[in-house]
């Protein structure tokens, strides 16, 4: 193994290439017509999100979260406007290595090969699932997966059916199209990663789930933020009965996902657009970003980010945490701050009486 270069005082974590393009553009087929492949959320999943303690009542929007992730891995701003508050960067994340961990430079030869190869790519051409799927494992989560081999030896995004991740807690929140799963950091004597890894229960960071354009077009996601009477009654709540709106089910089967995996983050893309989600569970709301553009070139930065702050979400969880536990600094204190998120209101007038 050839040692790590000296980065001083964590600037291998500054210093980390980030991809400087933008992701190619995805055409739907004209064969790919079909609108029924809407994922339902399981009764399991609707049961919590009625419960009256917890369940999900309102969808907000976080303004900066964008902005706060691209922060947490590049010194260069998202945007020209200014982040308020507190920037959280990987480099400050407690206990973070001051020295590169020793496959470092071996991933980071291997990250600029993909990077290079992907930065000359062609259109996408989507007919079928199994292309949309296989599209996103090239372009988003093999480039994820090899951003996280520059820092961690045993965390990827996985698919979770392949990996026999198919237990309770998986089925009842819809079977996530990818899981960000980080392995214990301390192997047994005499143990190999991949005899852990059989027998060990990953920990749970992250889901994403890779939507069908067809089915899921972006104009039912953008109407998620107008506050479509598919999405939210005329009081602003979030429908959880009769809608079949393909929105409505998008954040139906997200929540699921995130209180089912013990996840507080997500994100999903149709290949037009990417949002990402945090579960506020004490405040009975999603958070959602804004609505991306899949071809903006700061997604991937973006999305490497966030599979970062996930995994590091524990360290920094010890922060400002009572009696040094690990109830401090949250996801949405780094993300979406209460004054930084704004409630979607209801589009539709209320009935007339």
């Amino acid at each position: 193994m050839v040692a790590s270069p000296p980065y001083p005082d964590k600037a291998w974590l500054r210093s980390m290439p980030l991809p400087a393009y933008s992701l190619p553009v995805a055409t739907v087929s004209p064969f790919s017509t079909l609108k029924s492949s809407i994922t339902t959320a399981a009764a399991m999943t609707m049961q919590e999100i009625k419960n009256p303690g917890h369940g999900l009542k309102r969808l907000a929007v976080g303004e900066y979260i964008w902005d706060r992730l691209f922060a947490y891995v590049s010194l260069v701003p998202f945007s020209n406007r200014d982040i308020p508050g507190t920037i959280y960067r990987m480099w400050e994340c407690p206990n973070a290595p001051k020295d590169a961990p020793p496959q470092f430079r071996e991933a980071q030869e291997r990250l600029k090969i993909s990077l290079v190869a992907n930065a000359h790519h062609q259109p996408i051409l989507v007919h079928n699932n199994d292309e949309l799927r296989e599209a996103c494992n090239q372009h988003i989560f093999d480039i994820l997966n090899k951003y996280l081999e520059l820092r961690y030896t045993n965390t990827r995004w996985i698919s979770p059916v392949k990996f026999n991740q198919t237990d309770e807690s998986q089925s009842a929140s819809g079977n996530s199209d990818k899981l960000l799963v980080m392995y214990p950091k301390m192997i047994p004597a005499g143990m190999t990663l991949a005899d852990a890894r059989a027998v060990a229960e990953p920990i749970r960071c992250s889901t994403a789930e890779v939507k069908p354009g067809w089915s899921y077009e972006t104009k039912s996601l953008e109407d998620i933020y107008r506050g479509d009477k598919g999405v939210l009654n005329y009081q602003g709540r979030f429908l959880t009965d009769a809608s079949k709106h393909p929105g409505n089910q998008l954040i139906r089967q997200m929540w699921g996902q995130c209180f089912f995996l013990s996840t507080k983050i997500a994100f999903t893309t149709n290949l037009d657009g990417v949002m990402v989600l945090l579960q506020d569970l004490e405040g009975c709301k999603m958070i959602l970003s804004s609505l991306l553009p899949w071809t903006d070139d700061r997604v991937l930065s973006c999305l490497v980010a966030l599979s970062f702050m996930a995994v590091d979400a524990p360290e920094w969880a010890t922060m400002n945490a009572p009696d040094g536990g690990e109830n401090g600094l949250t996801l949405i204190d780094m993300l979406a701050p209460p004054a930084e998120c704004s409630i979607i209101q209801a589009e539709q007038v209320p009935p007339s009486q």
